[in-house]
């Protein structure tokens, strides 16, 4: 048994992943990996010598990630105020456009991330000045809800541990010196400056993602089609672009007159040259990498495999940034390759339609799990999207966005010319593919698998690869089963747990509860949560989020598998509680709504509610004495009687039993609606509240909390929020009362897990740790 090149990638991996992870699942799954294409050579004698190779392999990558992540640990106190560095990223404007932000590399080597005032008085600040300011370093926060972007994490795999907030009054910038590479990076950064302010902003963007590898102009709608689709990868400049953009290169110099030896000098000499253009992600440099061993080989006349380019490729990268590890382009751009070329014998013998189709087919089922762990869906056209957008992209708007690049400095009207037809053809694609955007079952929300579940899904799809390198067609109808059998297992995996489960979501200063009935029976939703922007919301459509929506409730529900709303509560009209309904209703199928009866609706809350009357929603106005049950599980409206004259005093009130555990849900009530409860309910009592109004001093009367006598209260509040929620005296009074306090200031997400009568509260942040 002689070692192959490819399985020494496997141990490679896996002794970085559990240098930088520890033993995980991840460095078991690399070794099994590495071990399978010799299992049936494991009794020969060459086997010993072979798993030495190996394991020696893994040991040294081991070592090296261990010393390599030591030596990226931050030599900063925290107490400096002064720096000086270099700008190694492109200057972006923050979302609230107040903030530019960019990565610095310091004099001492260490990178920062740095976020610079806005000021109209004050010039842009560019790729690779050297600048010197005043500012104060603060660690980023540790992300606060499952399933949101890590950003702490984020930056450390840039080798990043501290932010700096700096007045711009205390910055100046010195002119880069212009090496080759600098002025490279400063030639990319006014070009994609450019195209930014180029009227036909769609085909901009899109010329920018596929020219100079930057999406962050791509709005996130656009972002969000691609991805349901399984197009994604066309926006990132991957082995396909960079293939084409070599061989027009190659061509168009050997048409010109270059002789074949020298044209591939030329493009072997441009290769890196482009990787900076395209601004060094791991799938450009994989591709172009692998592009230039090619040519390589092909001068020296050297019989090298493209399987043994890409390993080589692979752990030089690995050697080069360890962390490069954590990177899902770097995954994704690697793991499809590697999958296309051990799947050769799938590929050959076909037309170029059935070659394209079974190349999108096997890339979508590779990367399945993966990208299933990550965005939780998967797109169900993914075939029919990639027949039709490879072309269209790779052929027409691929090169059409180097011609308009490269014309814009020698004719500026031919290359507005070519701008108006890029933006003609996006439109015309657009509209034929408008129908299928807007139909549902396009996308399957199948939630996060767990690691058995993964386990599974890896097993299930090399078995059904092999499967389909077979001839016969009752082997590869067996593997299409079992493909099919694993995604169904997945989806209906929650309809098997027994259990329920309440989950506060930090949504700042406002609130937001998920209810998960056992058997996956019913799914509620109690408020929105809901950020008031500074125009009182007048410049957002309809369908965009201004904060919680977006970056917390809809990742946490679609990792939940949940697609669908079962009844969404709207406790009262305030913002902070109902703020993102016109969102959630564009993403999510809701069956019905709640809101509370009143004599007037408050202006703030009367464009969500026409958000739901317009999608057909059923919206009920909630009452005292209303309620519903399912199964063993029951919820009894308390409050409101439809009287009362202030918004807070109209909260939707509900007492819950979920597996025999009681819940008291109580919006944003104050005291005299707790008194009224009371004299309602003179023998209300609960296992779980829901404290009112965010812990304010108007709610939690010690004559309430005695009332109630709850084990645990749950509390709602925003990070160091200006209200000065929950007030001390609120949580004192609990103390003294020995309930158990949680709040999402402090303990970010809070999930109770509710069983046989019993419950289990898990604080997320002191999970994460």
């Amino acid at each position: 048994m002689k070692p192959r090149f490819y399985c020494t990638v496997y141990f490679a991996v896996s002794g970085l992943a559990f240098s930088l992870l520890g033993l995980n699942f991840w460095s078991i799954t690399f070794i099994i990996f590495g071990l399978l294409p010799h299992l049936k050579y494991i009794t020969r004698r060459q086997t010993g010598w072979t798993l030495a190779i190996y394991s020696l392999t893994a040991l040294l990558f081991f070592t090296y990630g261990s010393m390599y992540t030591s030596k990226i640990e931050t030599n900063l106190t925290g107490h400096e105020t002064n720096f000086q560095g270099v700008i190694k990223s492109v200057p972006r404007l923050t979302s609230s456009e107040l903030n530019w932000s960019f990565q610095l590399k310091l004099d001492t080597g260490e990178f920062i991330q740095v976020y610079l005032p806005d000021e109209m008085d004050s010039s842009e600040p560019s790729l690779y000045e050297t600048c010197y300011f005043k500012g104060k370093l603060e660690q980023p926060s540790p992300r606060k809800n499952p399933y949101t972007f890590d950003y702490k994490k984020y930056l450390y795999e840039q080798k990043i541990h501290w932010l700096v907030k700096v007045q711009s009054s205390h910055v100046y910038c010195e002119e880069p010196k212009v090496p080759l590479l600098k002025n490279l990076g400063s030639w990319r950064s006014r070009k994609i400056s450019r195209m930014a302010q180029e009227d036909e902003k769609e085909i901009a963007a899109l010329i920018t993602a596929l020219v100079f590898g930057d999406r962050s102009f791509i709005d996130k709608e656009k972002i969000d089609f691609y991805r349901r689709f399984g197009i994604l990868h066309l926006l990132a400049v991957s082995g396909l672009h960079v293939g084409l953009i070599t061989f027009a290169a190659y061509y168009l110099l050997y048409r010109a007159g270059f002789t074949r030896e020298t044209a591939g000098t030329i493009v072997l000499l441009l290769l890196p040259v482009y990787i900076v253009i395209a601004g060094g992600a791991p799938s450009v440099i994989r591709a172009s990498l692998m592009c230039m061993l090619v040519i390589l080989s092909f001068k020296m006349k050297l019989k090298i495999s493209i399987l043994d380019i890409i390993s080589a490729v692979c752990l030089a990268l690995l050697i080069y940034n360890p962390l490069y590890l954590f990177h899902l382009g770097f995954q994704l751009s690697f793991l499809t390759t590697f999958s296309l070329l051990l799947s050769k014998s799938i590929l050959t013998d076909s037309s170029r339609l059935i070659l394209l189709a079974k190349t999108s087919t096997i890339a979508q089922m590779i990367s399945f799990p993966l990208t299933l762990y990550h965005f939780y869906e998967f797109p169900v056209l993914f075939l029919p999207m990639n027949l039709l957008f490879i072309p269209f992209i790779s052929f027409w708007i691929l090169p059409l966005s180097f011609l308009t690049v490269l014309l814009q400095p020698v004719s500026g009207k031919l290359s507005d010319l070519l701008l108006s037809i890029g933006s003609a053809s996006i439109h015309l694609i657009d509209r034929l593919t408008l129908y299928f955007s807007e139909v549902p079952w396009t996308v399957a929300v199948l939630g996060q698998p767990s690691d058995f579940m993964l386990w599974l899904m890896i097993i299930t799809v090399v078995i059904s690869l092999l499967l389909f390198e077979s001839q016969r067609i009752s082997l590869r109808v067996m593997g299409c089963s079992l493909v099919a059998g694993i995604v169904f297992l997945q989806a209906f995996m929650p309809y098997f747990k027994e259990e329920g489960s309440v989950t506060m979501l930090d949504v700042g200063q406002g609130d937001a509860f998920v209810i998960e009935l056992p058997y996956r029976k019913g799914v509620y939703l109690i408020d929105t949560g809901g950020i008031m922007p500074w125009d009182n919301g007048q410049t957002l459509n309809r369908n965009e989020s201004t904060g919680p929506g977006m970056y917390v409730i809809e990742p946490f529900l679609k990792a939940k598998g949940i697609k669908r709303i079962d009844k969404l509560i709207l406790t009262h009209g305030h913002f902070d509680h109902i703020g993102e309904t016109c969102y959630l209703t564009d993403k999510f199928t809701i069956a019905e709504a709640y809101y509370p009866k009143s004599q007037s609706i408050p202006e703030e809350a009367k464009n969500s509610l026409e958000c739901l009357v317009e999608d057909r929603i059923p919206l009920i106005f909630a009452e005292k004495g209303m309620g519903w049950t399912e199964g063993k599980d029951w919820f009894y409206i308390l409050h409101p009687e439809g009287d009362e004259d202030k918004e807070n005093a109209r909260s939707i009130v509900i007492l819950a039993s979920v597996n025999n555990v009681t819940l008291l849900f109580t919006g944003d009530l104050e005291e005299e609606g707790e008194n009224r409860l009371l004299r309602n309910f003179p023998d209300l009592k609960a296992d779980i509240l829901k404290v009112a109004h965010h812990g304010s001093l108007s709610s939690s009367q010690e004559e309430f909390l005695a009332q109630v006598s709850p084990h645990a209260g749950l509390i709602s509040a925003g990070e160091n929020n200006r209200y000065g929620h929950p007030h001390t005296e609120v949580t004192n009074l609990m103390d003294s009362k020995e309930i158990l306090i949680f709040r999402t200031d402090k303990h970010g997400a809070v999930t109770v897990k509710l069983k046989d009568g019993d419950y289990t509260i898990t604080p997320f942040l002191l999970e994460e740790q």
